[in-house]
């Protein structure tokens, strides 16, 4: 897990430009290797569905209220907060973080109400300098080579490691169609398999071929 990132015995990185055609052909893959035989199980990451609050700043209409962009982020410490002290305990420290409550935070309608003090002295509410709208967008975001990336994790019981990842690829490759720009590598407790076993190709022979020559050295003395 720690030298691949993967914690399943088989796992598979599809990498792109796209969100959307990753998370296309992540889900391609994961309906593809359920149907191999002895794999229990079968998740790709969702990488759509995440909602987020889009706050457009209205430069013009700011500036009119003698406003800049940091004045109109309140909507922005309203719900993530901000730092404003700090409690000391022996030698741990904890930051202290102010933010609106949940009921606020969670309504997009109670957000457009929250109140903006101007320099001048006037109250005025968010729709007045910005538009607020709810938005989808990946939950999180991957990368590897600087390539956005998407992770299928696959289990397997009752069957060898090698033919089971073997066979997964052939179904892959025969079921899923790969488009320019995109690329599908194998990963998980395989990927680290096929490293030590590609090492051992190496180091195996070397060890007999030296285990050879002492015993031969051994015999003629």
């Amino acid at each position: 897990m720690f030298a691949t990132g993967i914690k399943s015995p088989v796992g598979l990185k599809v990498a792109g430009t796209d969100l959307k055609g990753i998370d296309r052909l992540s889900i391609q893959i994961e309906q593809a290797v359920k149907n191999v035989p002895d794999v229990t199980s079968a998740l790709a990451e969702r990488l759509t569905g995440g909602r987020y609050i889009d706050v457009d700043i209205d430069r013009m209409a700011a500036s009119r209220y003698g406003m800049n962009l940091d004045d109109v982020s309140v909507v922005a410490l309203a719900i993530g907060g901000e730092n404003v002290g700090e409690v000391v305990d022996g030698l741990a420290r904890f930051p202290i973080n102010t933010r609106y409550p949940r009921d606020y935070r969670d309504s997009v309608e109670q957000l457009r109400m929250l109140p903006i003090v101007t320099d001048r002295g006037q109250q005025i509410l968010p729709p007045d300098v910005a538009g607020m709208k709810l938005t989808q967008g990946p939950p999180m975001l991957r990368s590897e080579n600087a390539r956005l990336s998407g992770w299928i994790y696959v289990d397997i019981r009752g069957r060898d490691l090698r033919s089971a990842a073997q066979e997964m690829q052939s179904v892959v490759a025969q079921a899923v169609p790969l488009r320019a720009g995109y690329s599908v590598s194998w990963s998980g407790q395989f990927e680290y398999r096929e490293r030590a076993t590609q090492k051992l190709k190496v180091v195996v022979p070397h060890a007999t071929h030296q285990l050879r020559t002492l015993v031969h050295d051994v015999r003629t003395l």
